[in-house]
């Protein structure tokens, strides 16, 4: 994560697509992975912006998404595919061509909810930790769509202009009307450019979470994905651990739940980040010092449903404090 928000933060453009489709794709150890557009006038076709197979960029292409897996995720939001990509989709001729097995791809949408383009991962073998994947997609659907739309304003505005300047020189009573025209597209530029710097504060509290674990939760279902080996450091076999936030709670000590649930609380009915020490419990009965913290990502009728946050394992640190 913190690779991705040095690589491509501070880019955009054809190098900020390039760079996440690579991040993205050794990460997330794919075969091929690739960022497009939905081509003006053609929904059912999308021109890739990045793509990326074997550690190679490829040209861009324009594909016709009838009858693969790709046009599922535009009409579903996302497609996961773990295995057998092929034999549901034997129209994708694309990926009967590269031998793609496994398919994971996220809608990309503007800030009105219009469909913008996708953002995929594909594998020549049966996809692992699909869950992650779907989340790491997810996290960095909003920053790659924000720069498309971004790339759509700016296209329109500087047209706008153009097309000033000319009607300036040659109508000068139409100018007004066009001064018009240009303020609204300005609006819709600032409006743009707002949902991009709210993606890209989502993206640096995603990716420079630097510490022991990344997790992600969903009051609306319970679900809680990590980003980390959450099952080796408490003592657990892999994905033995449970990916819930109820059965995260039931390992914390009795002790500390009252104290993390008051904090979890307010946080959900403010909005705002929250902090937390607290004790959870190892496989083999001792008990871990967590530091938490979480920030909101996403919102229902002003009340926080989605949060993104970190822990640090502060053990040592207070065994040396009771020590002294």
């Amino acid at each position: 994560m913190l690779n991705i928000s040095r690589g491509v933060s501070c880019q955009v453009g054809e190098k900020f697509f390039q760079s996440l489709t690579e991040y993205l794709n050794n990460i997330l150890k794919a075969d091929c992975a690739y960022i497009a557009e939905v081509v003006p006038g053609k929904p059912a076709f999308v021109r890739t912006l990045s793509f990326i197979r074997d550690g190679k960029y490829l040209d861009n292409i324009e594909v016709n998404l009838a009858g693969t897996p790709c046009e599922r995720a535009l009409a579903d939001n996302i497609c996961s595919c773990p295995s057998g990509v092929r034999s549901l989709f034997p129209h994708a001729r694309v990926m009967a061509e590269m031998n793609i097995e496994g398919y994971v791809g996220k809608l990309l949408y503007g800030s009105s909810g219009e469909k913008l383009g996708l953002i995929a991962v594909m594998y020549r073998r049966c996809v692992e930790n699909v869950s992650i994947v779907e989340s790491t997609l997810r996290i960095f659907a909003a920053r790659a769509a924000a720069e498309i739309e971004r790339r759509k304003n700016e296209d329109v505005l500087f047209r706008t202009n153009t097309e000033l300047e000319m009607r300036v020189r040659d109508r000068t009573l139409e100018l007004e009307k066009a001064n018009e025209h240009l303020r609204e597209q300005i609006d819709k530029l600032n409006l743009a450019k707002n949902a991009f710097q709210e993606s890209e504060k989502r993206f640096r509290t995603a990716a420079t979470c630097t510490a022991d674990l990344i997790w992600e939760g969903d009051i609306r279902n319970d679900s809680l994905h990590w980003f980390g080996d959450i099952d080796g450091i408490l003592g657990y076999e892999v994905g033995e651990f449970p990916r819930t936030i109820s059965g995260h709670m039931e390992h914390i000590h009795p002790e500390d739940k009252d104290d993390l649930s008051e904090a979890v609380q307010k946080a959900l009915k403010s909005g705002k980040e929250f902090h937390a020490e607290y004790r959870i419990r190892h496989k083999n009965g001792t008990y871990l010092f967590w530091y938490e913290s979480g920030k909101p990502i996403e919102f229902d009728k002003r009340t926080a449903v989605k949060w993104i946050g970190s822990v640090t394992d502060i053990t040592e640190r207070k065994r040396s404090v009771h020590e002294l």
